[in-house]
């Protein structure tokens, strides 16, 4: 699934580019992806697309995430975030404050 290997291959982002998403579930908790429907018990979360940029998304059945996994997840269901590459590992990361929101 891996997503800054996903995010290279198809040139989505510049090499060294930031990609900042917030964080719907940690190690531990749910996730299900089925048909149109997107469930993490702890986040009340969008509903996972059916396609992006002609793509299908992977379908995941209900599984905690392993530790040391994030699930991102942004509120606009057209977002590029888990629900295209599936989870992602932590690694230290820095924490963007947003400026404006709307």
């Amino acid at each position: 699934m891996g997503g800054p290997k996903l995010i290279r291959d198809r040139g989505y982002l510049p090499e060294g580019a930031w990609l900042l998403k917030p964080i719907a579930a940690v190690g531990g908790d749910d996730v299900c992806i089925e048909g149109d429907e997107l469930r993490i018990p702890s986040s009340s979360a969008p509903p996972p697309r059916e396609r992006q940029r002609g793509r299908s998304l992977p379908a995941m059945p209900v599984r905690p995430l392993a530790p040391g996994q994030l699930y991102v997840l942004a509120p606009d269901p057209r977002s590029f975030d888990s629900r295209v590459f599936g989870p992602v590992r932590m690694t230290p990361s820095r924490h963007g404050e947003p400026l404006w929101t709307f």
